[in-house]
């Protein structure tokens, strides 16, 4: 996976750092940070969620929206199907507080070693190469604004 794949957004503007994150794909999530330096972490989404926000507000609300289909059961028959469900929702709950869990307390990015093992195109020339200043700013890398000042 090339980097600018990483700044690619959904329709309501999910990195696939997000995606990983809310869907609680912990291997996934794993893997791409592992590709990033820190300041992928911090892209918000449309809503103005980072990926660790995005986690957060999605496990509480499926915690909320549970424990409110529990609570409203009209039937016996209603509450036994509910019931029946909870350990796959919470299954569901407890993957993506871990990758929220994850996100708080990783350390590990990409460096020239990790990205050498992944491609076979050196991560110097690779950014030296890329010139959307954005992307040189996420790679922690000086843009050619920054270039001139020296």
């Amino acid at each position: 996976m090339f980097i600018q794949q990483l700044l690619k957004k959904d329709y309501v503007g999910n990195t696939p750092i997000h995606v990983a994150a809310k869907s609680g794909s912990i291997n996934v999530l794993q893997w791409l940070c592992t590709s990033v330096t820190p300041n992928f972490l911090m892209m918000q989404n449309d809503f103005g969620f980072t990926p660790l926000e995005a986690a957060q507000e999605k496990y509480h609300l499926m915690e909320e929206s549970f424990s409110n289909k529990k609570a409203n059961a009209k039937t016996k028959e209603e509450s036994a199907a509910i019931l029946a469900k909870e350990p796959q929702v919470m299954d569901k709950i407890n993957r993506i507080k871990e990758c929220a869990k994850y996100l708080i307390y990783n350390k590990v990015y990409v460096n020239e070693t990790t990205w050498s093992v992944r491609f076979d195109l050196p991560l110097p020339l690779y950014l030296e190469q890329v010139a959307d200043t954005n992307m040189r700013i996420f790679m922690n890398m000086a843009t050619d604004e920054d270039k001139q000042v020296s």
